[in-house]
């Protein structure tokens, strides 16, 4: 198709889309299968700036119209019309809906517009294709059947709103002007539609990922070790693919880098607990649930009722990080006996990992840590590599206790985090002829389970301790043997008296 108007601002960064751009899917990789932030990078090109989404995020400063949304693009494919926009809306939309103008005429000099504005009857409702982030959104929509394709026919859309809805809260609303938004453009003859055209030469398909979350006890409340209080956070995304564009070319040695796009989520779960027996603040661990799964700590507390989990002092950042073959250990002592426990000794957590591992089942078998080495285990075969995204601490911030109508109780805040999206955008092998990189082509992944490993546990002799223990035992062996002689002394007058009376 060829644009014959552009985007005022937008159109004039995307040199690409100029001449014939239409005709059917191409493989694994086309328009209908691209996620947002593969799009959005085929458009903007070198204006993307080095891969990282987070440089389109509007801001008045930088000219934008508004802080918390832009509209981007649209891209018309075989009938149907695909448009990009971020928002910051505070929720993401379940639905969106255009105010626009597919047609003009004129009255003199002035043009009037054939609006199809909200509500009407005919009005379409897009249907979202893709999002990365969550709250600030990027969105791929899509209008089916927009247009009726014939070769050398005309079409236009100029744009008025963007409108966004949430199912959950009908209240809820998105509503931005949009300036400049127009195009117009002519049905071509067949041709590469623009993703697969700007990826073809250099590509990987990430068909199959998922992000699991670890936790790693590195403190607790006592030398038993019954409740933690602060554990590590490991953020793992296991991954597979389908497909590159050096498939029958040459073969993929080892992964050597990983480019990562993520949205972090850091936030504060406020726990209320009542006990049923006395010492609530000892009894109650570090939050062990997630941002949208309270459930998980509430059913993990024993001796305790939960009245509520409250989410607090959320904190979403856009982040970019670069990941590379690291071995990396965990070395912390996780609690100290009290000076009056002399019975307990203190506890050492050792635990060793690669932040780039393979799933292959030989190596797999080679990891030392049972616990972990089970868990990937069971992925063995589903996925190719599996990669430490970023490594975090979560901890008890405050705590407080009451005693209401003698039951006592806690109110317990703790920090914790999230990625809520997660894409490769590029990744790193090395090859027979050296070393190759290719852009991932991905869909974001969140949250999809959580799994608990205790690492080696040390046991460590308190020096203080020790000297207790030493101090008793010599007290105890000192006890024995006096309290021997005095009964080894009173047993021979009670002999002599005996033997007398006879």
């Amino acid at each position: 198709m060829k644009i014959i108007a552009t985007l005022a601002l937008v159109f004039s960064a995307i040199p690409a889309l100029a001449g014939t751009t239409s005709s059917s899917a191409t493989g694994p990789l086309d328009i209908t299968k691209s996620s947002v932030a593969d799009d959005l990078e085929a458009f903007y090109g070198e204006r993307y700036g080095d891969k990282i989404i987070q440089n389109l995020v509007p801001s008045r400063a930088k000219g934008d119209d508004y802080n918390d949304f832009k509209f981007f693009h649209f891209y018309p494919w075989q009938g149907d019309l695909y448009f990009y926009f971020y928002a910051s809306a505070g929720f993401t939309f379940d639905s969106v809906v255009l105010e626009y103008s597919d047609g003009a005429t004129f009255d003199g000099n002035t043009a009037i517009e054939d609006w199809h504005l909200e509500g009407e009857e005919g009005t379409p409702t897009a249907t979202i294709e893709d999002t990365f982030g969550k709250m600030q959104v990027f969105y791929k929509c899509k209008i089916a059947d927009f247009y009726e394709e014939n070769e050398g026919s005309y079409h236009r859309i100029f744009l008025k709103t963007v409108n966004g809805y949430t199912s959950n809260d009908p209240t809820m609303s998105f509503r931005r002007a949009c300036q400049d938004a127009e195009l117009l453009w002519e049905d071509g003859s067949e041709g590469e539609d623009l993703v697969y055209r700007y990826y073809k030469d250099d590509y990987i398909v990430i068909d199959d990922a998922a992000y699991y979350q670890q936790w790693i006890p590195t403190k607790y409340n006592g030398a038993d070790q019954r409740y933690p209080t602060e554990m590590n956070e490991i953020n793992w995304l296991f991954f597979s693919w389908s497909g590159t564009s050096i498939d029958g070319k040459y073969e993929l040695g080892s992964l050597k880098e990983v480019t990562l796009d993520y949205q972090y989520l850091t936030y504060e779960a406020t726990a209320t607990v009542k006990m049923d027996t006395w010492g609530a603040s000892a009894m109650v661990p570090v939050y062990t649930g997630t941002y949208d799964h309270p459930e998980l700590f509430t059913r993990a507390l024993t001796g305790a009722t939960c009245d509520s989990v409250v989410m607090g002092n959320e904190q979403r950042i856009l982040r970019q990080t670069v990941i590379t073959p690291q071995t990396r250990t965990i070395d912390q002592i996780t609690d100290e006996a009290q000076w009056w426990q002399f019975w307990l000794n203190s506890h050492r957590v050792t635990y060793t990992y690669n932040t780039i591992q393979s799933l292959d089942a030989n190596v797999v078998r080679t990891i030392g840590d049972d616990d972990t080495r089970n868990f990937f285990q069971d992925y063995v075969g589903q996925y190719k590599y599996a990669i430490m995204m970023k490594q975090d601490l979560r901890y008890i911030v405050n705590y407080h206790t009451y005693n209401s109508w003698g039951m006592e109780s806690a109110t317990i805040t703790s920090e914790a985090h999230e990625i809520t999206s997660a894409r490769m955008t590029r990744l790193t092998f090395n090859s027979e002829f050296g070393d190759v990189s290719l852009n991932a082509m991905m869909h974001e992944v969140t949250l999809t389970g959580i799994f608990k490993t205790t690492g080696t546990l040390v046991e460590i002799e308190n020096k203080t301790t020790a000297t207790i223990r030493n101090i008793l035992k010599w007290a105890l062996i000192g006890l024995g043997t006096v309290l021997g002689i005095a009964l080894i002394a009173r047993l021979a007058v009670w002999i002599i008296k005996a033997s007398k009376k006879r």
